[in-house]
Protein backbone atom coordinates (compact mmCIF):
# COMPACT_ATOMS: atom_id res chain seq x y z
CA UNK A 1 0.00 0.00 0.00
CA UNK A 2 1.48 3.13 -1.03
CA UNK A 3 1.14 6.70 0.87
CA UNK A 4 -1.35 7.73 -1.79
CA UNK A 5 -3.78 5.22 -0.66
CA UNK A 6 -3.42 6.01 3.00
CA UNK A 7 -3.33 9.74 3.12
CA UNK A 8 -6.32 11.15 2.59
CA UNK A 9 -6.73 14.18 -0.12
CA UNK A 10 -5.83 17.51 1.08
CA UNK A 11 -2.63 19.73 1.69
CA UNK A 12 -0.48 16.97 3.80
CA UNK A 13 -0.62 14.13 1.29
CA UNK A 14 -0.26 16.56 -1.53
CA UNK A 15 2.93 18.39 0.48
CA UNK A 16 4.44 14.89 1.07
CA UNK A 17 3.79 14.08 -2.59
CA UNK A 18 5.44 17.77 -3.34
CA UNK A 19 8.47 16.77 -1.28
CA UNK A 20 8.79 13.69 -2.89
CA UNK A 21 8.99 14.63 -6.36
CA UNK A 22 11.25 16.79 -5.71
CA UNK A 23 13.47 14.67 -4.00
CA UNK A 24 13.78 12.82 -7.50
CA UNK A 25 14.22 16.00 -9.51
CA UNK A 26 16.96 17.66 -7.63
CA UNK A 27 19.30 14.27 -7.09
CA UNK A 28 20.44 12.07 -9.75
CA UNK A 29 17.46 9.03 -10.12
CA UNK A 30 20.24 6.58 -10.39
CA UNK A 31 22.11 7.42 -6.61
CA UNK A 32 18.74 8.11 -4.97
CA UNK A 33 17.48 4.72 -6.12
CA UNK A 34 20.45 3.04 -5.04
CA UNK A 35 19.63 4.59 -1.75
CA UNK A 36 16.09 3.94 -1.22
CA UNK A 37 17.02 0.61 -2.57
CA UNK A 38 19.16 -0.43 0.45
CA UNK A 39 17.09 1.75 3.00
CA UNK A 40 14.07 -0.50 1.87
CA UNK A 41 16.33 -3.52 2.60
CA UNK A 42 17.50 -2.54 5.80
CA UNK A 43 14.01 -1.62 6.72
CA UNK A 44 12.23 -4.40 5.12
CA UNK A 45 10.22 -2.07 3.09
CA UNK A 46 8.31 -5.27 0.94
CA UNK A 47 6.98 -3.23 -2.11
CA UNK A 48 10.23 -2.08 -2.88
CA UNK A 49 12.57 -4.87 -1.89
CA UNK A 50 9.98 -7.29 -4.11
CA UNK A 51 10.42 -5.16 -7.02
CA UNK A 52 14.25 -5.40 -7.05
CA UNK A 53 15.95 -8.08 -9.53
CA UNK A 54 18.06 -10.39 -7.98
CA UNK A 55 21.24 -8.36 -9.49
CA UNK A 56 20.32 -5.24 -7.94
CA UNK A 57 19.83 -7.90 -4.32
CA UNK A 58 23.48 -8.83 -5.14
CA UNK A 59 24.83 -5.63 -6.40
CA UNK A 60 23.80 -3.97 -2.83
CA UNK A 61 24.64 -7.21 -0.64
CA UNK A 62 28.43 -6.80 -2.13
CA UNK A 63 28.78 -3.34 -2.71
CA UNK A 64 32.37 -3.32 -3.45
CA UNK A 65 31.83 -4.18 -7.15
CA UNK A 66 30.10 -0.95 -7.52
CA UNK A 67 31.33 2.50 -8.66
CA UNK A 68 33.36 4.61 -5.99
CA UNK A 69 30.14 6.79 -5.49
CA UNK A 70 27.94 4.55 -5.49
CA UNK A 71 29.77 3.01 -2.45
CA UNK A 72 29.86 6.19 -0.44
CA UNK A 73 26.51 6.49 -0.77
CA UNK A 74 25.79 3.38 0.10
CA UNK A 75 28.08 3.88 3.64
CA UNK A 76 26.42 7.31 4.17
CA UNK A 77 22.74 6.00 3.96
CA UNK A 78 23.40 2.73 6.34
CA UNK A 79 25.07 4.96 9.04
CA UNK A 80 22.59 7.42 8.72
CA UNK A 81 19.36 5.06 9.24
CA UNK A 82 21.55 3.59 12.44
CA UNK A 83 22.32 7.13 13.77
CA UNK A 84 21.88 10.15 11.70
CA UNK A 85 22.91 12.13 14.35
CA UNK A 86 26.75 10.42 14.22
CA UNK A 87 27.33 9.88 10.64
CA UNK A 88 31.42 10.41 10.94
CA UNK A 89 33.25 13.03 8.30
CA UNK A 90 34.90 9.98 6.55
CA UNK A 91 31.35 8.93 5.58
CA UNK A 92 30.47 12.37 4.72
CA UNK A 93 33.56 13.26 2.81
CA UNK A 94 33.90 10.99 -0.39
CA UNK A 95 30.00 11.65 -1.21
CA UNK A 96 31.52 15.32 -0.79
CA UNK A 97 33.91 14.85 -3.24
CA UNK A 98 32.09 13.18 -5.73
CA UNK A 99 29.09 15.68 -5.18
CA UNK A 100 30.11 18.68 -4.28
CA UNK A 101 28.60 20.47 -1.23
CA UNK A 102 25.34 21.02 -2.71
CA UNK A 103 25.50 17.75 -4.04
CA UNK A 104 25.64 16.03 -0.96
CA UNK A 105 22.96 18.84 0.94
CA UNK A 106 20.54 17.88 -1.71
CA UNK A 107 21.15 13.74 -1.14
CA UNK A 108 20.51 14.24 2.31
CA UNK A 109 17.44 15.86 1.96
CA UNK A 110 16.08 13.73 -0.25
CA UNK A 111 17.39 10.82 1.65
CA UNK A 112 15.41 11.86 4.58
CA UNK A 113 12.51 12.32 2.19
CA UNK A 114 12.13 8.99 0.80
CA UNK A 115 13.28 7.09 3.90
CA UNK A 116 10.50 8.84 5.89
CA UNK A 117 8.11 8.46 3.09
CA UNK A 118 9.46 4.80 3.32
CA UNK A 119 9.00 4.56 7.31
CA UNK A 120 5.59 5.81 7.06
CA UNK A 121 4.14 3.45 4.32
CA UNK A 122 5.61 0.72 6.83
CA UNK A 123 3.55 2.48 9.77
CA UNK A 124 0.29 2.54 8.19
CA UNK A 125 0.71 -1.22 7.39
CA UNK A 126 0.90 -2.09 10.31
CA UNK A 127 -1.39 -0.35 11.66
CA UNK A 128 -4.52 -0.71 8.56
Amino acid sequence: MGIGEVLPDGAARATLDDAHGAAWEVVDAGLLSLARDRMAMLLGHRPTVDALTEERRASLADPGRLPEVDQAVLALVEHYLIDVASVPDELVEPVREHLGDQGLVDLVNAVLVVEQRMRLELIWESVL
